[in-house]
C-alpha cells in the first residue's frame, strides 16, 4: 500500500475528526441522497461512516490509457459512482477527455487533485507544493470545467503539517486518505486484487485503486459484484460532503 506504516491507519481513522452524514442513499445517485450535505471537513479524511451502506471507490494517477479507458467504459455501463484523483501530467486524461467528460458533467464521476507530477510533497518547498496543486487544478478546470478544491490526495499518501498548511493556503482544506486498497499501485494479479476488494469494499470505507496497470473490464465487473452482493451503494466524495 502506498502509505508509510499502513498499520497506523486504524488508529488514525479512529481518532480523526470526521464530519459525517447519517442518512443512507437508496441508490447510486446523488439525487437519492435525501439530506443536506455538510461541508468538507478541515481535516484528514480516512473514511465515511460504518453506519451507512456506502463505499467510496477512488482511483488515482491515470498513467495507463488502457486502464483508464476500461474504467470509463465500466462506469458508462454500470452507473458506478467514482472519484478519480488526477495527475495532470498523465496523458490519458487528455486523450480520453471526450469519453470521460459526460460522466464528469453528470456528477457520476468526480475529479480531484492528485498534483501535477506526483512528487513527494513533504520534500518540496512551500511554493512548489502550491504550484503542484494549482497547476493540476488549472488542468482539471480547463479540460473538464470543474474545480477540484477543496480536496486533494497527496502522492504516496505522504503528508505532514507543513503540506497541510500549504494546501489549505491554496484552498485545499481536506486531505483525502483511504481505509482500504485494491493493491494495484503496482502490477498484481487479478485474483490478488479481488481478494483485497473482498477485504476492503465494506460500508463506510474510502478504497483506493490505481489506473496505472492494464485492468480488464471483467475484473472491474467482479469488484462491482462484490459491492452489490453486500448491498452497498457507491458514492463520490461530493455525494457525502458538499463542495
Amino acid at each position: 500500500m502506498d502509505r508509510r506504516g499502513f498499520l497506523s491507519v486504524a488508529t488514525a481513522a479512529a481518532t480523526a475528526s470526521l464530519w459525517l452524514p447519517e442518512v443512507v442513499n437508496s441508490a447510486d445517485s446523488a439525487s437519492a441522497a435525501g439530506f443536506v450535505k455538510p461541508r468538507y471537513p478541515q481535516s484528514v479524511i480516512w473514511g465515511l461512516t460504518n453506519k451507512a451502506s456506502r463505499v467510496a471507490w477512488t482511483v488515482d494517477d491515470g498513467a495507463s490509457e488502457t486502464a483508464l479507458h476500461n474504467y470509463i467504459d465500466f462506469l458508462h455501463k454500470t452507473g458506478t459512482r467514482l472519484t478519480f484523483f488526477v495527475v495532470a501530467n498523465n496523458r490519458p486524461w487528455r486523450t480520453l477527455r471526450r469519453e470521460l467528460l459526460p460522466l464528469v458533467r453528470s456528477g457520476q464521476v468526480q475529479l480531484a487533485n492528485h498534483t501535477k507530477s506526483h512528487p513527494d510533497l513533504t520534500k518540496l518547498q512551500g511554493w512548489q507544493i502550491r504550484r503542484e496543486l494549482t497547476e493540476c487544478a488549472n488542468f482539471i478546470e480547463g479540460e473538464y470545467g470543474v474545480k477540484p478544491a477543496p480536496i486533494f490526495r497527496p502522492p504516496y499518501g505522504y503528508y505532514d503539517d507543513r503540506v497541510l498548511r500549504e494546501a489549505a493556503a491554496g484552498g485545499y482544506r481536506s486531505c483525502v486518505m483511504w481505509y482500504g486498497t485494491l493493491g494495484d499501485g503496482s502490477n498484481i494479479s487479478a485474483s490478488e486484487r479481488l481478494k483485497l476488494a473482498r477485504t476492503w469494499m465494506t460500508a463506510g470505507h474510502v478504497v483506493i485503486g490505481h489506473a496505472n496497470q492494464p485492468t480488464a473490464p471483467t475484473d472491474l465487473l467482479k469488484i462491482r459484484q462484490i459491492i452489490d452482493g453486500r448491498g452497498l451503494h457507491t458514492v463520490t466524495l461530493d455525494d457525502i460532503w458538499r463542495s
